[in-house]
């Protein structure tokens, strides 16, 4: 692909909305690719931000980005989500919203289940073709790590860190 300017979104000095915004979209939280349903699935945040030409004082030790960027309050609240891609169409085939941005990844496994997390501490199994929930497990703490998998003796489990808690469920 080649990048498309679009000039309404470059900064001005008062500012222009601009949505996702900086930690909008998706970031490192791994996505994944399921080749039984053809479907790429990926953690999207949906934040808007303003972003400015303003000159931004320099201070040491403190992160300095050259501009300016503020949350847009009036595109809140923010929320997140798990999304369900096509990537042969483009299509978005199903969503699955979070209460607010979420870091966790997304593993899918051939058993035709996606696992993620939440802000709120859920961790999730959801159907891989329609994005149901079928089981979840309140971690007590955000869920911001990706989800793995790993076998010992044929055995399937999952496992997810939340907080400074590892968990790890069997599967059936």
């Amino acid at each position: 692909g080649v990048p498309i300017e679009r000039k309404e979104a470059s900064p001005t000095l008062t500012g222009v909305p601009v949505c996702p915004g900086a930690i909008g979209a998706t970031n490192w939280m791994s996505p994944t690719y399921d080749p039984q349903t053809k479907l790429f699935y990926v953690t999207a945040r949906e934040q808007c931000d303003i972003f400015s030409t303003a000159p931004q004082p320099y201070e040491a030790g403190h992160a300095f980005y050259g501009s300016a960027y503020f949350p847009n309050d009036d595109a809140q609240p923010f929320w997140g989500a798990v999304r369900a891609l096509d990537p042969a169409t483009s299509q978005m085939k199903w969503e699955l919203k979070h209460l607010s941005p979420s870091w966790s990844g997304v593993l899918s496994t051939a058993g035709g289940l996606v696992f993620t997390g939440d802000a709120e501490g859920n961790f999730m199994a959801l159907d891989a073709p329609s994005g149901k929930i079928l089981w979840h497990f309140q971690c007590g703490a955000s869920v911001y790590a990706s989800p793995m998998s790993y076998a010992i003796d044929g055995k399937q489990y999952v496992a997810i860190a939340a907080g400074t808690t590892l968990f790890a469920f069997g599967l059936p």
